[in-house]
């Protein structure tokens, strides 16, 4: 059973992700595969990419 403190934490997380603001490459990323992989530096967008990617 899906723990409902983690559906909870996960839709405040969407929530407050900033949305003003989206990498120039996000057009260029094929969202529609089935596995896809960003890898860079700590500290660089790469999880709020992916939930703005979640929000849209």
């Amino acid at each position: 059973m899906i723990d409902l403190a983690l559906i909870s934490f996960m839709r405040e997380e969407l929530a407050t992700t900033p949305t003003k603001f989206v990498r120039y490459m996000a057009s260029e990323i094929p969202w529609d595969d089935r596995m896809i992989g960003l890898v860079g530096p700590r500290g660089v967008g790469k999880s709020t990419l992916v939930k703005q990617q979640i929000i849209y």
